[in-house]
């Protein structure tokens, strides 16, 4: 744990309520059990088969028949016929009937039905003696910030029981290769009174205007001791902050650019430093002891402003910032401050060319810097 050395004066909100007593329960668990049997019977019966032959036999018919004649004579005769049919038939009836081996199918289904009553008692925990909530303004976490921003961070503590010997640490945790670029006011740590409730302070972080774009850990504890018992506690939250390039250098300009002072620029990179550096080399065409105005327009995403310092090379030419007013950088430092949350800012610089003639070579380079 690092703590940065400082911190604040700070206010509180009185307690809010007194804690109450605990009250307790006894266990106590019922179990009930019914069973319920449901069952189904499902039987089949098909029905019998037997096979009945029943041999032939001689069926006699007799046929009677009738016949009476009336003739129209002085002479009625009646004549009475009798004849016998004497049919034999034979005649074999079969019946047929399938017989099933009868089957009876079963099934049973039983239902248990079990109910449990369970009663559980639940001791609550008193609540703990000392916590902590950090929010961070800008929100997020990771929170994005520019170079050279500020952000608030808010804390909030309850606590339970009396303490003393609070104190409220901020601090960058931060390898051995790896810029601080995170200050907090009021400086810190600084000893705090919470009191039994809830207390509220506040702190004002600060990310350097020279800070190299990258992710950073920033953590924020309280540490107390329980006035009753002689505890000690630490409670830590930790946030990342993100940080990116507030400048980007858009253009330069050759102002009036004439037969006598003209040329071109290009950028330059630059490998392996971790504060940006922007660089530009231009080829320019000047007569002797001729002097131009050459322009680079820079941009500043920050909510603050940003010191540029700037450097200049050249053999035969010589070069001075010509802004007016002179923006100048805090504390008597090099460079020019350029605005919060700048648009299309220029950097101008007066040229002036020595005895030579012809084409020359002049370097340009802008480095942001801390505040």
């Amino acid at each position: 744990m690092v703590a940065v050395s400082g911190m604040f004066a700070i206010g509180f909100i009185p307690p809010l309520a007194k804690v109450g007593n605990h009250g307790s329960a006894n266990n106590s668990s019922t179990t009930s059990r019914q069973s319920v049997v449901f069952v189904t019977v499902t039987s089949t019966s098909p029905p019998l088969t037997s096979t009945l032959s029943i041999p032939g036999q001689d069926v006699t018919t007799t046929t009677t028949s009738v016949s009476t004649t009336t003739t129209t004579s002085p002479v009625t005769t009646t004549s009475t016929q009798t004849s016998t049919l004497t049919t034999t038939s034979l005649t074999t009836t079969t019946s047929t009937s399938t017989i099933y081996t009868g089957t009876i199918t079963s099934t049973n289904t039983f239902t248990t039905t079990s109910t449990t009553l369970t009663t559980t008692t639940t001791t609550i925990a008193p609540p703990p003696p000392l916590t902590m909530d950090v929010t961070m303004s800008p929100g997020g976490n990771p929170t994005t910030l520019h170079a050279g921003e500020f952000f608030t961070v808010g804390i909030t503590v309850q606590s339970t029981v009396p303490v003393s010997g609070a104190s409220i640490y901020a601090y960058q945790v931060a390898p051995p290769d790896t810029p601080n670029i995170v200050t907090f006011y009021p400086a810190v740590p600084e000893s705090v009174e919470p009191v039994v409730g809830t207390s509220h302070y506040t702190l004002e972080g600060t990310v350097s205007t020279g800070a190299p774009a990258g992710f950073y850990e920033v953590d924020v504890e309280i540490s107390a001791i329980n006035a009753h018992n002689n505890t000690s506690y630490s409670l830590t939250q930790q946030y990342i902050v993100h940080t990116v390039e507030p400048l980007s250098f858009t253009g330069y300009t050759f102002v009036t650019p004439n037969t006598q002072f003209n040329g071109t620029c290009k950028t330059e990179s630059f490998q392996g430093v971790t504060t940006p550096i922007w660089g530009f080399q231009c080829g320019v065409n000047a007569a002797p002891m001729v002097n131009g105005t050459i322009t680079f327009t820079v941009s500043n995403a920050a909510n603050v402003p940003i010191c540029v310092q700037s450097s200049f090379g050249s053999v035969s030419m010589s070069a001075f910032v010509k802004n007016s007013p002179y923006p100048f950088c805090p504390n008597g430092r090099p460079g020019v401050y350029v605005p919060a949350s700048a648009s299309g800012f220029e950097i101008s610089f007066e040229v002036e060319n020595g005895p030579n003639a012809g084409a020359q070579t002049i370097s340009f380079t802008f480095l942001r810097s801390g505040n």
